[in-house]
């Protein structure tokens, strides 16, 4: 008899052990995410490809789609979260079809009784430059529901985001729009801090505002002569449903001439370009100022700080009402993209964000944000400001006194006055350069006018007998910084060895 009880109490303790792994819990104010064990498919429908299995922790299954796809959608992103509410994760993926190039979110809820992902819903999103969109979910409103987040830039050049709530209503599926924002300035999510209770008790925590940055238009026929932003703040109403403005700042920006608009905005990128190419530099309060190097014949742009250097390249331009968008890739972590919105603040001056790829921007700033200066002999503080050593002369007529210069590839290269001339076989380079004092350091800084130039933005000038070696830098408030490049040796034509090709 006892142990026939004592096998009892064994099947019984059994089987609420197996009830309690397989029926998703519920703590009061928290939900429990049950991740789904997808079991993998070798053969199914024609026309479309099958999920595989993977794990919630394996960083390689992050671009494998638990959603069949279609044999003409290409996937981009993925993202697991659960979406309508019921304590099972969904996926959602971003997606291209065909031939058209539109970012499309697909909306692959879990059903627990057929164990699979459906297709359930999908998203256009209006972007089509893939490293211009970013999307996640996140509790926005503080009610414990994810909602789903993207943001990115139309062909007109526009940022938009827009905010999705999804749930189950009568067993069907309803995604509601709850804000939708264009604009073409910044739009971001400011995180908020929420109390203790939020996590640990389950209540309602404080929603997060978006802040929608754009130019103040202009009244009637009245030309745009400034560049005066809107601040719009907007935030949840739960009586509504959605997003709503709740306020609104004015910030004056600095006057510009409307011949120098005209000038530097003339609906190209490459004049855009062409007013950014150089060095600027961020006046803060910070122990060393912030520069940032925009190089667009090289397709390059180098943030630098300190003894720290990155560089990105440089992948695409958008124009916009008072400025440009650019998309960036770090040169040596190419899964790290950066937005760089640039705007103009006057001729010598402009205002730039910076929105780095972490899914989602949600933050008011970085250390790189704010208003730079174009580096110029009037305001760069450390080149030397006297009329007679400001450009060592003597170096100057060297540079213009030889007839032609050799490279030791055999190219010729020719200064005149403040011009240059690279002849080379593919067609020759031109442009205008200049000499400066980097502190008491000779630097020769190019700015050449034709496309895929060879010749860096600057360069340390030092003698070696007749020749001349150019080390290219960049500028820093201390002086100049090498560059991990070889440097470029320069030697007159007459002292070239015989045999070597004019």
């Amino acid at each position: 008899m006892k142990r026939l009880v004592l096998v009892v109490f064994a099947l019984a303790a059994a089987g609420i052990t197996v009830l309690f792994f397989l029926k998703p819990r519920e703590t009061p104010g928290q939900t429990r995410v049950v991740m789904p064990q997808v079991v993998s498919i070798s053969q199914g429908r024609a026309g479309e490809a099958q999920p595989q299995a993977a794990s919630s922790g394996d960083d390689t299954a992050a671009l494998v789609s638990f959603i069949p796809l279609r044999e003409n959608e290409s996937l981009l992103q993925t993202l697991s979260a659960d979406f309508d509410g019921d304590a099972y994760e969904d996926q959602i993926n971003a997606l291209t079809r065909g031939a058209s190039g539109e970012i499309i979110l697909l909306i692959g809820l879990y059903n627990p009784l057929r164990n699979a992902y459906e297709r359930t819903d999908e998203i256009f999103t209006g972007i089509f430059q893939p490293r211009t969109f970013s999307y996640t979910c996140l509790d926005i409103t503080g009610e414990h529901r994810n909602a789903l987040l993207f943001s990115g830039y139309n062909p007109q050049g526009a940022s938009v985001m827009r905010i999705y709530h999804g749930a189950r209503r009568a067993g069907t599926f309803v995604l509601t729009n709850i804000a939708d924002f264009t604009s073409d300035g910044t739009i971001f999510v400011q995180r908020l801090d929420r109390y203790d209770s939020y996590e640990t008790l389950g209540g309602a925590g404080t929603s997060f505002p978006v802040w929608v940055y754009s130019t103040d238009a202009p009244q009637g026929d009245q030309p745009v002569q400034s560049l005066d932003q809107l601040q719009t703040m907007y935030n949840w109403d739960p009586g509504r449903g959605r997003y709503v403005q709740v306020r609104q700042n004015r910030v004056t920006g600095q006057k510009i001439a409307a011949a120098e608009i005209a000038r530097i905005q003339d609906g190209t990128v490459g004049t855009f370009a062409s007013f950014l190419d150089g060095i600027w530099f961020k006046s803060t309060g910070e122990a060393e100022p912030r520069y940032v190097a925009f190089d667009y014949p090289g397709r390059e742009i180098t943030f630098l700080y300190g003894d720290e250097q990155e560089v990105y390249s440089w992948e695409g331009s958008v124009l916009r009402r008072n400025g440009m968008n650019i998309s960036a890739v770090n040169t040596r972590l190419t899964n790290l993209s950066r937005m760089v919105n640039v705007s103009l603040s006057g001729p010598e001056e402009i205002k730039l964000s910076i929105q780095d790829d972490v899914r989602m921007l949600i933050t008011e700033g970085t250390y790189w944000d704010g208003s730079y200066f174009k580096m110029s002999k009037k305001n760069d503080a450390f080149l030397s400001q006297g009329e007679g050593d400001s450009f060592p002369q003597e170096l100057m007529d060297t540079l213009t006194g030889k007839k032609t210069w050799r490279l030791e590839t055999g190219e010729a290269l020719v200064f005149t006055r403040n011009e240059y001339t690279l002849r080379r076989s593919g067609g020759d380079e031109r442009g205008r350069f200049s000499l400066m004092l980097a502190g008491e350091v000779p630097v020769l800084e190019f700015r050449p006018e034709t496309p895929s130039p060879f010749f860096e933005k600057a360069y340390r000038v030092g003698r070696d007998g007749e020749a001349l070696t150019l080390e290219p830098v960049v500028l820093t408030a201390s002086g100049p910084a090498g560059l991990i490049k070889p440097p470029v040796r320069l030697t007159p034509a007459e002292e070239q060895a015989p045999g070597r090709s004019p």
